[in-house]
């Protein structure tokens, strides 16, 4: 018997996700291969100081389908639970990597996780998920600036283009 008791406000997010499915459109987000994706030419630190913000997971509502959504749903539960403020960049990517691609499970570096972050981020206007990284200053005297994870994944492609 599954004695485990879930706070109805956890599990909201889920279930009206799953509920409104059928009606809500398909995401265009795209996903790569980990060799293929862009996160790579963010640096590993930079990757570890990403911070995720979700919406309460009581009050989310999600405008479309698809795994950066659910995942973006996932993380609010884990806020909630109150998990989620305990996890690295890395902690929160390897998670995901274990939920959603069962295949890459324990790899040595998440990065389909990362990339789903990346997703997650860059569809952030359809549930209200962010993640942000600390990016390297522009001067050595200059602290780290918070950058969006989809915003340094562009500019650091722009520049390796």
């Amino acid at each position: 018997m599954n004695t485990t008791i879930l706070r109805p406000s956890g599990n909201t997010a889920l279930e009206r996700y799953w509920e409104d499915y059928s009606t809500l459109p398909e995401s265009g987000a795209v996903l790569y291969p980990p060799a293929a994706t862009a996160v790579r030419f963010v640096r590993l630190v930079e990757l570890e100081t990403a911070l995720v913000d979700t919406p309460l997971a009581h009050t989310m509502r999600v405008q479309a389908t698809g795994l950066p959504h659910e995942a973006a749903v996932r993380m609010a539960i884990w806020n909630a639970r109150g998990e989620l403020a305990s996890m690295d960049g890395w902690d929160v990517a390897a998670r995901l990597q274990d939920q959603f691609f069962p295949h890459s499970h324990r790899a040595s570096l998440p990065w389909r996780g990362m990339d789903l972050l990346r997703a997650v981020d860059l569809t952030s206007s359809e549930h209200g998920a962010t993640v942000t990284v600390a990016a390297p200053p522009a001067t050595s005297g200059d602290r780290p600036q918070l950058m969006r994870l989809a915003d340094r994944v562009a500019q650091l492609t722009a520049a390796h283009l």
